[in-house]
């Protein structure tokens, strides 16, 4: 039973499996990075095992007897605790790094979008082209987003030659000349529109 203030979010909102992956990219190679990291801490545990009882046991070889086998496998234990918890800190320290770094390629491109939205919302302005570093994620839609902007400089200059159109026709006293610059006029705010 669900709580009364408890709210069931829509459909829109809810992930599913075809949301999981929303950048291909970008998640193929921070998953590929992260497998691959961990798959060679995976092979430095393995490989610490290994040494660390060819280690103990060329030590102790001729110490093999009830109390030797029980202090031989002290010694391996503890060895192999704090062996693997160094390459396990490691490991943890190298992806949160990676993970950092890798992220400043997302997040970057997602502030300068947040910055540009808020320069036109705020002021009104159409922002300069977005330009992105050389290996950030949402290059497409920086390139999208600049052929908007061109596409709203191209209006915005149609709308003020319109606007001089229409000062003009102030100072016009001809009425035939007013109507073939109120058609010029339309035709220019037209254009504009498509």
């Amino acid at each position: 039973m669900t709580q009364p203030d408890s709210k069931i979010k829509p459909l829109s909102e809810r992930r599913s499996v075809k949301n999981i992956i929303i950048h291909r990219p970008m998640q193929r190679e921070f998953t590929l990075i992260a497998i691959a990291l961990m798959m060679i801490s995976a092979v430095m545990v393995n490989f610490l095992i290994q040494y660390t009882l060819n280690e103990v046991i060329s030590n102790n070889i001729s110490g093999f007897g009830r109390v030797g086998g029980y202090n031989i496998l002290s010694d391996v234990s503890f060895d192999l605790i704090v062996r693997v918890t160094l390459v396990m800190f490691v490991t943890i320290l190298t992806v949160a790094l990676f993970g950092i770094f890798f992220l400043h390629r997302v997040a970057g491109p997602v502030y300068r979008f947040h910055q540009i939205f808020l320069q036109m919302s705020r002021r009104g302005e159409i922002p300069q082209d977005v330009a992105l570093r050389q290996k950030d994620f949402f290059k497409d839609t920086a390139t999208e987003l600049n052929s908007v902007f061109k596409t709203l400089r191209q209006r915005r200059s149609v709308i003020r030659q319109a606007e001089e159109q229409m000062e003009a026709l102030s100072r016009i006293q001809n009425p035939a000349e007013i109507q073939q610059r109120i058609k010029e006029i339309q035709k220019i705010l037209r254009e504009a529109s498509l």
